[in-house]
Parts: C-alpha cells; structure tokens; sequence
C-alpha cells in the first residue's frame, strides 16, 4: 500500500507545501522502485541509507561484514542518484559501536542513529568527527499509531506542541526538529489530514527553516568551523 498509494499521496502533499523530505532509503529500493524515486528526486529531496533492506539488521556483523554492506549502500545509491549519501540511518537504528567509525571511513557526513539532542552534535570516531543527527521516536507515525493506537489529531497535537516548546527554546539556542513518517502509515486518506493540518500550523510561524539532512548538516559545519 505505502509503494502503491500512500507515497504518491505523501509526495503530493509536501509538494503542496514546498516541504522537501530527507529519505532514510533502503538501497533494494533503486532495483523495485525507481519510479518513486524519480519523483521524490524531482521534488528535490534528499536520500540517506537506510541498509539494503529493513530485514536485514546490522547487530552482530563482523566490522568486515557491517563495513562492505554499508558500502554496499552507498555505491548503490551513488550509482542510481549520481551522487553519494551523505546521511544514514541504520535499519531499526540498530549499529554496532564500530558503525560511526565505519561511515566516518566510508565518506558519510552524518548519522541519525543516535537519538540524543535537539541538534545537531559531533561524535568522534578514530576517522575524526561524524555528526549525528537528530531523528525521532516521538513524532514518528509508527509508535504513534501503531504502538500506542493515538489518533491522528492526537497525531498532529503532538507535533504542534513539540514544536512550540523547541520554537521557544530557540530564541537563545539552535533547535532542529523530526517528523518520522512512513509511507503506508502516514499516506492513508484517514492519517494525511494530520500532517497537512501540522504543516500549516508550523508554516504559520515566523522564521522556520524546513531544511533537509544535508542542508542542516553544511548549517551546522560552517556555525562549528571555527
């Protein structure tokens, strides 16, 4: 349902909106999808790993192993985008502790596994500093609904208020702030009003910068340069 129907809605939408999305793809995708992914690159998004599949976990890989899937990825993805992920999110944000080392060494500009700030921070690696990125478990369709069966206006509440505190906050610090969506989750006729209704309502604030992973991770380098 989310290939057949609830992407095409979802794309649709945040095209209305001018919102471009940052897609945590798994690279099997390029070889059954192209087409999705044809529009999505039209629409300009951007496109980070996501493991070959979302069934194929990355804990217990040897470093040998972890490391030539994850080149995997990257040289699938380059080869069908033209250029090479700068993001990734490991499947089920589940790594080994050799992974930030590993996508330092592989030529990944940062990572979304690490679900522990409100922006963007540096983590060292024995290859140097690989950013993490914030994502999130909160305002993520498939716990809201799935898991905790919230409704869809319980949905786009969640979002408003989330937002509000961060907007708060942001007067006096850098805030950056996920929506985690999934496709057959989000895209059915039922969901999608929440998100437009969340759109609007953040799109109704001043000084808001929808950015995507690689456009708050060049942000981040440069206000870190020095």
């Amino acid at each position: 349902y989310g290939a057949r129907v609830g992407v095409w809605r979802l794309m649709e939408l945040m095209d209305r909106f001018k919102v471009r999305g940052t897609v945590a793809l798994n690279a099997a995708v390029c070889d059954h999808y192209p087409d999705i992914l044809n529009q999505a690159r039209e629409q300009k998004w951007e496109f980070m790993g996501h493991g070959w599949t979302n069934s194929q976990r990355m804990p217990g890989l040897s470093e040998e192993d972890e490391r030539a899937l994850i080149r995997r990825v990257r040289d699938r993805m380059k080869a069908f985008f033209g250029v090479a992920p700068r993001g990734w999110l490991s499947p089920a944000l589940l790594g080994n502790w050799a992974t930030p080392d590993l996508l330092k060494e592989e030529g990944f500009d940062y990572t979304c596994d690490w679900i522990h700030d409100d922006q963007p921070t540096w983590l060292a690696t024995r290859a140097g500093r690989l950013m993490t990125m914030p994502y999130s478990l909160e305002l993520n369709d498939l716990p809201v609904f799935l898991t905790r069966h919230l409704t869809p206006e319980d949905f786009t509440r969640m979002i408003q208020a989330h937002f509000d505190q961060l907007y708060e906050e942001g007067e006096t610090r850098a805030r950056a702030m996920t929506i985690a969506l999934h496709p057959f989750a989000i895209g059915t006729p039922h969901r999608i009003r929440a998100l437009a209704d969340a759109l609007r309502y953040l799109q109704g604030r001043s000084e808001v910068w929808f950015a995507t992973g690689g456009e708050l991770a060049d942000d981040f380098i440069r206000q870190t340069a020095a």
